[in-house]
């Protein structure tokens, strides 16, 4: 026991030396509580939100909220190299803009065609050539950089980039976006089947990266295509697509790669090559850019003219 005196009065009183239990005890369910949590958080994360089958479903139902995508295709035969770069924007009007670069060796050298080309959603389309080198001929500067406007009658830039996708992109509202995944995971008529079995985890450039196996089903994808486009405002894309004969589809088996965290679609490849030609990659998700349509520009008859009229 401890005698003190009192400041105030004057008067002695008497103190415990020792530490108020219940104080200690307020700190140890504290600190209990905080480590609970930080478990129950941690088990979230690794058995909810990086759970296989979580993680593919909400990566295709984020491709139908996106502001915009990149889509690079790349098709090496060998003989022949092919790229396009999509941009898909879907934060104001949806549009398309597309560089296309090929390259062919020939007995004369190298050809190479590099061409710009805007989709529109009201039907204006829009291509230039920005390089054009073809050995044993003369220069075609005369045709390059020269925009040419082409009728919604000959072409649809816009509809054939959003449909050359396996996993369909958009900025859907919240009920187009419900019907659409209920169209996706129709139990009776699925779109994909993923194998959670075999996913396969790697990181790369720091990053969680999940490997899904898939079947697409040839005949479902059709359906599901066609019902896309009318939801976006492609109607007659979609009308061109319902007239067409229907014949049974094979369903193909492909490789997904997905940012388990950002949920981000990364890549698709055929699942039996084992140096697929064609490779589609996806990225710059979510970053916008303006549409600028050119101002001034000829007919494609004139720049087909312009292009006969290199010799």
């Amino acid at each position: 026991m401890r005698v003190k005196t009192d400041t105030i009065t004057g008067m002695e009183t008497a103190s415990n030396s020792k530490k108020n239990p219940y104080k200690i005890l307020t700190i140890v369910l504290v600190v209990a509580g905080i480590l609970m949590l930080v478990l129950a958080s941690w088990g979230w994360w690794k058995y909810k939100y990086l759970d296989e089958e979580t993680v593919f479903w909400k990566t295709i139902e984020r491709s139908l909220s996106l502001n915009s995508v990149t889509h690079e295709i790349t098709q090496d035969s060998g003989s022949q190299k092919v790229k396009q770069e999509i941009q898909l924007n879907f934060n104001e009007d949806i549009h398309s803009s597309t560089l296309l670069t090929l390259e062919e060796p020939s007995e004369q050298g190298t050809v190479s065609i590099q061409t710009k080309s805007i989709g529109t959603q009201n039907g204006s389309d829009y291509i230039q050539y920005t390089n054009l080198e073809v050995p044993g001929t003369d220069s075609y500067d005369k045709a390059e950089n020269v925009w040419a406007k082409i009728d919604s009658e000959r072409s649809s830039f816009l509809a054939n980039s959003l449909s050359s996708n396996l996993v369909l992109f958009a900025n859907l509202g919240y009920n187009d976006r419900n019907q659409i995944m209920s169209m996706i995971r129709d139990a009776n008529n699925p779109v994909y089947l993923p194998d959670f079995v075999s996913v396969t985890k790697e990181k790369r450039d720091g990053r969680l990266v999940y490997s899904y196996i898939v079947l697409v089903d040839s005949d479902a994808y059709a359906q599901l295509l066609i019902s896309y486009l009318d939801t976006i405002g492609q109607k007659e894309f979609a009308d061109q697509l319902r007239t067409q004969p229907v014949e049974a589809g094979q369903s193909v088996e492909v490789v997904m790669d997905i940012d388990a965290v950002s949920r981000h679609l990364l890549s698709v490849r055929d699942a039996g090559a084992i140096d697929p030609t064609t490779t589609d990659s996806y990225y710059l998700h979510d970053v916008p850019r303006r549409l600028e349509e050119p101002t001034q520009t000829v007919t494609y008859e004139e720049l087909q003219e312009l292009l006969r009229s290199v010799e």
